[in-house]
């Protein structure tokens, strides 16, 4: 997770080493221009699909500046994916006024329905670090999903994934499941829970939690007990098998070169030794 997002955050900072991209956000953050010079137009937006390039799961990318004009890219059908005016959102102002320059969100757009997970970052003149714009990232939530899968060693493990605050960003967990949690725990206490395991429905989950240093979300793993006892079982039968099996490889060779050595006894003892049977040996 730590390696996806930073390459969301790398790609973040692109804009902020490029001097034509600085002057065009400063141009329109300064004068409160109201539609955009058409090359300026065409060189926001070939930026914008080279930086989408970078990352498959991209699904738009938008530069807002503190003016009245903001340039966007996007793989999204929604042609009105904002709510004007953008400098009035709670996104916009969190990641303004933030001392860290960057925000990690998530959020369900309407109507597609979709969840994106939400990257945003300053964009700052470099002479007075006036905050002069934003780049928002808008990330398809597949790419949790991929993560998960890539990681995963069994179906039966339930994953899920909590933001900063709390709130449940990813439950990779079955539906049933979900419901029957939020009935017995609250789904915001469960990254914060000091126990080390839940029942539910009489069946035991042991909780295993990681945070992610660059998002400060929280991966929570629910591991059903039954399937570590299937596991432990299933590796002490491994063990009895291997051993079991290196017992009857010792006991056969044992077998073999006592049989051998009877053999050479035999010879030695009632006959004269075949010269073959030392060249053999040798």
């Amino acid at each position: 997770m730590n390696k996806t997002l930073g390459d969301i955050n790398r790609i973040s900072r692109m804009p902020l080493y490029s001097d034509d991209i600085r002057k065009i956000v400063m141009k329109y953050a300064m004068d409160q221009i109201d539609f955009p010079d058409p090359k300026d137009q065409t060189y926001m937006n070939r930026y914008l699909v080279n930086l989408q390039y970078q990352h498959s799961d991209i699904r738009r990318i938008t530069i807002f500046t503190e003016g009245n004009v903001y340039f966007t890219k996007s793989f999204i059908s929604s042609h009105e994916p904002f709510i004007e005016p953008w400098k009035d959102q709670a996104w916009f102002q969190t990641v303004k006024s933030k001392k860290d320059p960057y925000v990690f969100a998530a959020e369900r757009f309407v109507p597609e329905k979709e969840q994106f997970f939400t990257f945003a970052r300053q964009i700052k003149n470099t002479e007075n670090f006036d905050v002069i714009g934003v780049i928002r990232i808008d990330v398809d939530s597949s790419v949790i999903k991929k993560m998960i899968d890539i990681s995963q060693v069994d179906n039966e493990t339930e994953f899920m994934v909590f933001d900063e605050e709390g709130n449940l960003i990813y439950p990779n967990a079955s539906h049933r499941l979900r419901q029957t949690i939020g009935s017995l725990h609250d789904f915001n206490q469960i990254p914060n829970m000091e126990k080390s395991s839940i029942s539910i429905n009489q069946e035991k989950f042991f909780l295993s939690r990681a945070v992610s240093k660059t998002s400060g979300w929280t991966v929570v793993a629910m591991v059903p007990q039954k399937s570590l006892l299937v596991e432990v079982d299933s590796i002490r039968k491994t063990t009895i098998i291997v051993v079991i099996v290196t017992l009857l490889i010792a006991l056969i060779s044992l077998a073999i070169l006592v049989m051998q050595v009877t053999k050479v006894g035999r010879i030695l003892d009632y006959g004269r030794p075949s010269p073959r049977l030392f060249n053999r040996s040798l």
